[in-house]
């Protein structure tokens, strides 16, 4: 309507009185209205929480993400000696992380290594020492090693549910396992957990930090049920531990760290890394993050990937 006033008044075709005898109220009740409607307009909800995205707004933060080390020191201390957020200090205490930086563990902490309670007080000590910026992670071979505080103490065991019917040991229809808490547990390990060597590998570990070959059967067993106690290292992870870990617009949940955009590989596994840890295969360029987060390092057995 402003536009065909100011035409009409430059052409000089009809003046804009004739048309618009109250001229001045119209103009004026142009300027009022997208006040008076600004005004009525509703206010926006109030914000009673702080948006996970605020935590990177300043200065750019880096986030070291690593995964399934089941024990295995060499591979822990690998990480350690490559990462850029890390740096590690003589006879591997506890490591230095740099200022703006976050860890993430994405779980399976133990099992197939060899040292499963050397490397649970490595990452614990991480842990403690800066409880804000590392994080770990809850994964299935943690989380299961929570059955131990019942079905060790307990007299009889009826097997498990995911065997019924198939005619194996711990098959619940064909009755008690095992009384003996040796070899149940060795059956635990190696039937329902899928790692058959690690009570041996407990045994070795337990020379090792003893300094003597006075190790029996049943102090494997204790260890185990000590550890997963509250007080214990595997209690104590499991604790500290989350199902789920978001930094900024990443998530992190065991066997995935997602960033948008992840990669879904044809053998399905979802993977942030331009190298599928399965199939060691090349997969593209780097993948992009927001721009509070200046880069996600990721780390797997080809070494530390920037995504």
């Amino acid at each position: 309507m402003q536009i065909c006033l100011m035409l009409h008044y430059k052409t000089k075709l009809t003046p804009p009185t004739r048309h618009f005898p109250h001229r001045r109220q119209f103009l004026l009740l142009l300027i009022i209205m997208p006040i008076i409607s600004s005004l009525l307009r509703p206010l926006p909800p109030k914000i009673t929480c702080l948006t996970t995205t605020r935590l990177f707004s300043t200065p750019p933060t880096t986030i070291s993400y690593f995964t399934d080390v089941e024990g295995d020191l060499t591979y822990l201390h690998r990480y350690l000696s490559l990462s850029s957020v890390l740096s590690p200090s003589p006879a591997y205490t506890t490591p230095t992380l740099e200022s703006n930086s976050h860890v993430v563990f994405g779980g399976d902490v133990v099992d197939k290594g060899g040292s499963d309670l050397e490397v649970l007080k490595q990452i614990l000590a991480l842990k403690s020492a800066y409880p804000k910026n590392v994080h770990l992670i809850t994964g299935n071979r943690d989380v299961n090693k929570m059955r131990l505080t019942s079905e060790l103490p307990a007299e009889t065991h009826g097997g498990v549910y995911w065997f019924r019917g198939r005619g194996l040991i711990g098959d619940p229809e064909l009755g008690d396992v095992m009384g003996d808490r040796v070899e149940r547990l060795k059956w635990i390990l190696k039937s329902t957990m899928g790692c058959p060597d690690s009570f041996q590998l407990r045994k070795d570990e337990l020379v090792r930090a003893r300094g003597s070959d006075m190790v029996t059967d049943s102090d494997v067993v204790g260890s185990y049920l000590d550890s997963c106690k509250p007080e214990g290292l595997m209690g104590r992870y499991v604790m500290e531990s989350d199902v789920a870990v978001k930094l900024g617009p990443c998530l992190f949940v065991a066997w995935l760290a997602w960033t948008p955009p992840c990669v879904l590989c044809s053998c399905g596994c979802a993977y942030l890394s331009p190298i599928c840890p399965r199939q060691s295969s090349a997969v593209g360029a780097l993948r992009p993050v927001r721009p509070s987060i200046s880069s996600v390092h990721v780390f797997d057995c080809q070494g530390e990937h920037i995504i």
